[in-house]
């Protein structure tokens, strides 16, 4: 039986083009799943920032902080106690959702930024 020679340069060439799909697939993975991470996470931002807003205006958080723009010469005499009028009415649940979902989405944007950068710099070499 006759045997083919192959190339060494043309071996490592096809090594080299599958080493480089292979990583590509694993880089858009990665991609695809931070874009919807970050798609849901920018969602979940929007209903936790909603239902703060609805918290604070529910509990009166909204008002006294409206106050300070109104009766801003009252409230620098009586100082102490308006901030501690603001630190009761503030809605805290809602401020660390709505902190944690940012945090979330900061994360995914960020990780999503990475894989693309990654993916250019793959591209180019």
């Amino acid at each position: 039986m006759h045997k083919l020679k192959t190339q060494p340069e043309l071996y490592a060439r096809i090594i080299s083009q599958i080493k480089y799909e292979q990583q590509l697939l694993k880089l858009r993975t990665k991609l695809i799943l931070f874009g919807l991470m970050l798609a849901t996470s920018l969602v979940v931002f929007v209903l936790a920032f909603k239902n703060f807003f609805v918290q604070a205006n529910l509990s009166g958080f909204l008002l006294l902080l409206h106050l300070s723009a109104t009766d801003f010469k009252i409230i620098s005499t009586h100082l102490f106690d308006y901030v501690l009028s603001l630190a009761e009415s503030l809605p805290v649940v809602s401020v660390a959702l709505v902190g944690a979902v940012l945090l979330f989405t900061l994360f995914s944007s960020a990780k999503l930024i990475n894989y693309l950068l990654k993916i250019k710099h793959l591209r180019i070499n």
